[in-house]
């Protein structure tokens, strides 16, 4: 990654989380779901991606899915944000991505989904998932 990208990148994943909990329209996510997945869940990872044109819910799926090192599939916990313009895409571009992320995760996955209508991504979509990865993590 470009340096000069990072800026922009923790913006977006901060927004996408802000947005997530404030303006979810399906499948609404609230703060006992960010509990449920972060409490005692070991360490947390963000992946996000992004992507436009004809398949881009799905693309933006697999571009987070793929955004990190290959940790993806030990999460056993997720919250997944999937934002778009609703009047652009349909709940079958949503099932694309759904089926995408499960093939993708642990096979004991328990994933919280919500999609975010945003009227600013005309012909683009992207996708957050914070996910924890339930290894006990010991502090002292």
């Amino acid at each position: 990654m470009i340096e000069d990208e990072k800026p922009e990148l923790m913006f977006n994943i901060v927004r996408c989380i802000r947005e997530l909990l404030n303006n979810s329209k399906i499948f609404v996510l609230d703060f006992a779901d960010v509990a449920t997945v972060l409490k005692n869940s070991g360490r947390s990872y963000i992946f996000y991606g992004k992507a436009e044109g004809e398949h881009a819910i799905l693309n933006s799926a697999k571009n987070a899915i793929n955004s990190t090192c290959d940790i993806f599939g030990n999460c056993k916990k997720m919250l997944v944000g999937v934002f778009f313009n609703l009047e652009n895409f349909s709940m079958v571009d949503i099932n694309e991505a759904s089926t995408a992320i499960q093939s993708a995760a642990h096979s004991d996955v328990e994933i919280f989904e919500s999609i975010v209508d945003d009227k600013t991504l005309f012909d683009s979509a992207e996708t957050i998932i914070i996910a924890t990865d339930n290894i006990n993590v010991e502090i002292f």
